[in-house]
């Protein structure tokens, strides 16, 4: 039995998938959860005040006895963190091993002179001590290693077993009898056939193992003493032995840095060696049940291993210092070590992630396929094999031996069977229920294949740039299609089957009706040869050469552009696109990029360990696997990920960016930021350093790690749609939305065009923050659109411009203008498209912010082009619904002014009037229902309900109490009328000046106050004078004064004075201010109509937009396209630039002016008036002596004109 009629006979246990954690709601949740994370996965440090050689730990954990560097024995309470003995004993030698022994009633430990010492505990109190007259052996590894006394303790901690490079084994029995060490000490030795180097006993005490100096392991039987086995000879000396729990595994550390892992069974047998230690191994343990080895060394490295499976291994390195000294606890939970610093230090090991690495194929291994919707994986290599996995189990299920070379390979979607290419000319038909293998001539080796996605047609290129279509159940050729100039790269079906796709070496991609046989489009974009392409669901094309990645459309409209020559990782061999269309797989032959569609970014990369060759992902997204030289390595999909965990590539050190992580969250914390931390991404929740360099606010970090870092960090989103942008404007951190902003400039010049996708979320934020350049930036995000697949000119008679809108940022013509409108020769057109998504959906609860943040922001976001057609766009859908209730009101207003006219007691034609009421009454009610918190914010709804219910009243007392009160119908029409000045908003005209209106009356509240305050004072100065009369008459007197009403009959002299004042104050001075002001207003008003005409736009829109209750949890967001003839759009941006340009101009007026204010504030009048006055002197004096020297010339010249009249 094989393949899948082997899988499908076991009954598949269904793993019980683990509950995802809840998905923290913002940033600052994530970053409490990843602090936890850091904490948690970093040692524990126990500090002292002199550096540690060795130590042993409590059964309890709770106490640490230590070994120093100067001869010192410390005890050190581990719950307190406090050293609470320390005594010298062996005086200038250090203690290089000490052990609890005895139950913890005693201490023994070995000193650098090679004696061994006993203690009584906790006293300290010196018992015995054996001088074994031994000198350490310097190893000759260039690090200076010294090979001590190596000492441990039997199961039952009675034994002491020691060795000290001799040939034997020096076994010595431990008491707590008084004086026994004094007296004869019960003691014997094993004899090796060479020096022993190291030794252990199994934890059950049957079995010793010793390294030796032939380069051998040896087991000895702890009872008879008799030689079991022993390993092969290796290059190096081992330097240390260790025994897993339950006596399973045999590891040991050589000379020469590897590790080698033997299983104990009737013969040892070498299952591991590893090769990442760079320096001697100082400490090997296991735990988890022997899931986990945990290695040591002098390269500062403490490295996890995984025991189950070949795997790749997780690396601890907090401190860039050698591991000491190493030991795990009692109940094998953690380890304990320390480092060439005065510290221990306790680890809680972690769970690796799954991951696993198959080593089965002794060539390279050419391409992975995962089953569809099954656990199995399958592989081929150049070495003929084909191989089927249970990747689930880690297990080879199945193989076959096939002739030549495996090239490529295809699944079907059924999964019934696999078509395998091979040197030799052949397809291979290899059925997984039967085992069978079918052979098809090809001709020529096949280079790609694809099935399509019924699975009834496969396509295969060859090395001849055929591309070959076979009935896929019978293997029968049914078509060849011809017309590349190099090999094809890569296949695939499109659109329900009836095209394929054909990337090449040519650098084009040919797009083939299968039908006509033909091809029927060329996507032309690569300038060099095309190594891999895929098509997707949503209807992308995502090709790629040595110089960039391409997405195009099903038409084959480039769409993004993404360089990769720059990054110097080797060719792409292989693409996936995630099912919800978020990020991209893309491998390359020395790391895997993992890429954010959203904004065209690498979120992060992960190292290969050998040459990439091809990627294959799960139907469910959970595996990935990757073909890497002659191995296939699998690991869980990061991005699916449930538990916090940190990727990157292979360097650098994730314990010191966890370290920087919690640092960078302390007050006043410096910690240190170094580019090492650029590559790390933490996973769920995909943070980077950026992110916390922007939260943290540290401006010039995130400037260097963005721009002048050689391996710059990446700026992207998190699983929240937070991207260091957005969180400093949430901060208002305006330096580091600087900074934001200029890497997306950066980015958008590189031809990214999603560079601005990071603002979406951040847009209304920015409006309210006062940010000096939000108007730049507005100018930034909408941009005019090149592209090959664009008309340059449209036919004469097209009607432009033209707004639309669109879920795709790329701006595809046909859907936009009729194809029947371009031209070769007519007007030429420009095209333009947000570099965003925008609130363009009405009624949106997103849509409203946007523009109540526009109306409360810099009104210089009005001059920017984007904003203006935004809510042209938004006009353009609410304008039919605007004019219908303005036509209503006008009608009403008409009916109102005929019936107080003509029919002030016709109840019939009031009905009429009442009518048009009741309708515009009945949309106030629903702005109330769908908006009242904020309903009565706007004066326009006052006034409605005035007008609204003063016409209630006299609608009662006309029908209930046949009361025609014109008071009360002067009350209607008064607030009618006001109210139907907002109707003027409906006029592009006439739109501005309610915005005058608006500003007259605010501008004028200061004026009004200092003139009610001035009149009703001159109004008690007249009552006190005659309180006879009423203080309203004065009142009255005084205010008709303000109108310029002098008639009057004082004949005191203080009245007089009294009333010159008051029309001195009121009438001439006062109200040549108001006109003052309502002059500076209009000419404000007027000078930024452009912008006033905006806001008020903005107005209306909101209002019915608020009404649109039935929206406002929709989400949508689109990008706005437009088109224009290039004349107008010139001449229109060219006024808008004069309108910029102008007010740049005044605004520096305005500052200057300012300056000179202050300036003249400083001056020293006095000084200034002595100037003057002495300059006035000056002047003086001057002009007597001019006239002086005039009169004197005046004789000069009447001299010279009389001799001139004699000669004459």
């Amino acid at each position: 039995m094989s393949g899948l009629q082997y899988l499908l006979s076991k009954t598949l246990s269904v793993e019980e998938a683990a509950e995802p954690p809840k998905k923290p709601e913002s940033f600052t949740e994530c970053l409490d959860d990843l602090l936890d994370y850091c904490n948690k996965q970093l040692p524990t440090l126990y500090n002292l005040d002199f550096k540690p050689v060795s130590f042993d730990i409590s059964k309890d954990e709770e106490t640490l006895v230590i070994g120093g560097e100067h001869g010192n024995v410390a005890v050190y309470d581990m719950l307190k963190k406090v050293k609470i003995r320390d005594e010298e004993k062996c005086g200038i030698y250090s203690v290089v091993s000490i052990l609890f022994v005895l139950n913890e009633q005693q201490i023994v430990f070995c000193s650098s002179k090679s004696d061994i010492h006993f203690l009584e505990y906790p006293t300290l109190k010196n018992l015995y001590k054996i001088e074994l007259n031994y000198s350490p052996i310097r190893l000759n590894d260039g690090q200076g290693t010294i090979l001590n006394v190596s000492m441990k303790l039997g199961s039952n901690e009675e034994w002491l077993y020691y060795c000290n490079y001799t040939e034997e084994v020096q076994i010595m029995k431990l008491s707590t009898t008084k004086d026994y060490y004094r007296k004869r000490i019960d003691q014997h030795h094993i004899e090796t056939q060479d020096k022993v180097t190291c030794l252990d006993i199994s934890d059950d005490g049957t079995l010793i193992a010793v390294g030796l100096d032939n380069n051998t392991i040896g087991l000895i039987h702890a009872d008879t003493f008799t030689k079991l086995q022993s390993t092969e000879n290796y290059t190096s000396r081992p330097l240390l032995v260790t025994f897993s729990q339950n006596r399973k595994y045999i590891a040991a550390g050589f000379e020469d840095f590897k590790v080698i892992v033997w299983r104990l069974d009737n013969v040892l047998t070498k299952i591991y060696e590893m090769t990442d230690h760079k320096d001697i191994v100082t400490g090997i343990t296991f735990i988890n049940n022997n899931e986990n080895m945990v290695t040591a060394s002098g390269d500062n490295n403490i490295i996890v291993w995984n025991m189950r499976v070949e795997s790749l291994p997780y690396t601890m390195n907090l401190l860039e210092k050698p591991v000491m000294h190493f030991k795990v606890a009692k109940d094998y939970s953690k380890v304990y070590f320390s480092q060439d610093y005065n510290a221990i230090m306790s680890w809680s090991v972690p769970n690796l992630h799954k991951n696993a690495r198959y080593t089965h194929h002794k060539e390279k291994v050419n391409k992975v396929i995962f089953m569809p919707n099954g656990f199995e994986l399958l592989s081929i290599g150049d070495d003929g094999l084909a191989i089927l996995w249970d990747f689930r189990n880690n297990l080879m299920q199945d193989s076959i031996q096939l002739d030549g070379q495996l090239i490529t390979a295809s699944i079907p979607p059924q999964g019934e069977y696999a078509c395998i290419c091979s040197s030799n000319k052949l397809i291979y038909r290899w059925t997984f229920s039967t085992g069978l293998v079918e052979e098809t001539p090809l001709g020529s080796p096949g280079i790609s294949m694809s099935f399509s996605a019924d699975g009834f047609s496969m396509a295969v290129s060859d090395e001849l740039s055929r591309i070959l279509i076979y009935d896929a159940d019978v293997m029968e050729k049914k078509d060849q299609l011809k017309g590349h100039k190099d090999i094809v790269s890569s296949l695939a079906f499109i659109l329900d089957n009836e095209f394929l796709l054909s990337a090449s070496l040519d650098s084009e991609i040919g797009k083939w009706n299968l039908a006509k046989g033909e091809k029927v489009a060329t996507f032309k974009g690569h300038k060099t040869g095309i190594d891999c392409m895929i098509a997707t669901s949503n209807d992308w094309v995502i090709s790629a050469s040595e110089d960039e990645i391409i997405v195009w459309n099903i038409d084959g409209i480039l769409m993004y552009y993404m360089p990769i020559r720059e990054m110097g990782q080797g060719k792409v061999k292989g693409f996936y696109l995630s099912l919800d269309f978020s990020y991209l797989l893309c491998l390359q032959e020395n790391v895997l990029n993992y890429w954010q569609i959203d904004n065209l970014s690498i979120m992060f990369q992960t190292s290969t360990k050998f040459a990439g060759g091809s990627i294959s992902v799960a139907s469910d997204e959970k595996t990935i696997a990757v073909s890497e030289g002659h191995t296939i390595f699998l690991e869980d999909n990061p991005m699916l990920s449930i538990n916090t965990r940190i990727v990157g590539l292979s360097q650098g050190s994730q314990q010191q960016y966890m370290k920087f992580i919690i640092d960078s969250q302390k007050k006043d914390s410096i910690a240190e930021y170094t580019e090492a931390h650029n590559h790390w991404v933490i996973v769920p929740y995909l943070i980077s350093v950026a992110h916390i360099l922007a939260y943290s606010n540290r401006i010039d970090d995130l400037s260097h790690s963005l721009f002048d870092a050689k391996n710059k960090v990446k700026f992207f989103s998190t699983i929240n749609y937070e991207n260091p942008l957005s969180l400093a404007v949430d901060l208002e951190y305006k330096n580091i939305i600087d900074v934001c902003f200029k890497h997306m400039k950066s980015e958008l010049g590189k031809r990214n065009i999603r560079a601005f996708a990071s603002i979406e979320k951040c847009l209304t934020q920015l409006n309210g923050i006062e940010y000096p350049d939000i108007s730049k930036i507005y100018d930034l995000i909408f941009k005019k659109v090149e592209g090959n697949q664009l008309p340059e000119f449209c036919l004469h008679e097209t009607e432009l411009p033209i707004l639309h809108t669109s879920e795709n940022l790329v701006v595809i013509a046909e859907d936009i203008i009729s194809k029947e409108y371009f031209s070769s020769t007519g007007r030429p057109v420009v095209f333009q498209h947000s570099l965003c998504l925008l609130d363009i959906e009405l009624g949106t609860q997103g849509s409203l912010e946007f523009l109540e943040s526009l109306l409360n922001g810099d009104e210089a976001v009005y001059n920017s082009r984007i904003v203006k057609e935004f809510l042209t766009c938004k006009w353009e859908k609410i304008q039919t619904l605007v004019n219908t209730q303005g036509f209503i009101y006008i009608v009403y207003m008409i009916l109102l002014s005929v019936y107080t006219v003509s029919f002030m007691q016709n109840n019939d034609f009031l009905g009429f009037v009442l009518a048009a009421h009741l309708i515009l009454f009945s949309l106030e009610i629903l702005q109330f229902v769908t908006d009242y918190k904020n309903y009565f914010f706007d004066v326009w709804n006052i006034f409605d309900q005035l007008r609204t219910w003063s016409f209630f009243v006299y609608i009662i007392s006309v029908y209930w109490y046949d009361e025609y009160s014109y008071n009360k119908l002067l009350a209607v029409i008064i607030f009618s009328w006001l109210r139907g000045i907002s109707y003027f908003r409906m006029f592009e005209g006439t739109r501005y000046m309610v915005r005058l209106l608006g500003r007259v009356i605010l501008d004028m509240r200061v004026f009004f106050t200092i003139l009610a305050y001035s009149t009703i004072g001159f109004a008690f100065i007249f009552y006190l004078r005659n309180p006879s009369t009423s203080f309203l008459l004065y009142l009255t007197t005084s205010y008709r004064l303000d109108l310029g009403d002098f008639s009057t009959d004082y004949t005191a002299v203080f009245d007089w004075v009294v009333f010159f004042l008051a029309t001195m104050m009121n009438p001439m001075i006062m109200l040549n201010l108001l006109i003052s002001i309502l002059s500076d207003t209009a000419a404000r008003v007027s000078q930024d109509s452009y912008v006033a005409n905006l806001q008020e736009l903005t107005r209306m829109i909101i209002e019915v937009e608020r009404v649109m209750f039935w929206k406002k949890n929709v989400t949508a967001k689109h990008y706005l396209h437009y088109i224009n003839f290039v004349e107008d759009e010139k001449q229109q941006d060219k006024v808008i630039e004069r309108c910029k340009f102008i007010k740049s101009k005044l605004d520096k007026m305005q500052r200057n002016l300012e300056l000179i204010n202050d300036k003249m504030t400083n001056v020293n009048v006095g000084q200034i008036e002595e100037s003057i006055k002495s300059m006035k002197e000056a002047q003086v004096i001057f002009k007597q002596e001019m006239n002086g020297y005039f009169e004197k010339n005046n004789g000069v010249l009447s001299k010279i004109s009389d001799k001139l009249s004699k000669r004459g």
